[in-house]
């Protein structure tokens, strides 16, 4: 996703993004002043709820209806 094309999307609740590892992720937040969107990773040995902060440029944004 550019950084124009984050400027105009609108985020919603279950939304989802394909990282660049190519898995889907749930967004739970998203950080407009610095273009961030926030995923649910599960990573190995964190929280269930730990937030992966990642750049607008390095996924492939997922409405909740294409989710």
């Amino acid at each position: 996703m550019t950084e124009a094309e984050f400027d105009k999307q609108s985020f919603g609740a279950g939304d989802k993004a394909r990282y660049t590892d190519g898995q889907v992720y749930d967004v739970a937040q998203v950080d407009f002043q610095e273009r961030l969107i926030g995923l649910l990773m599960h990573i190995s040995g964190g929280e269930p709820d730990d937030i992966s902060w990642v750049r607008c440029e390095n996924v492939e944004y997922l409405s909740a209806v294409a989710g």
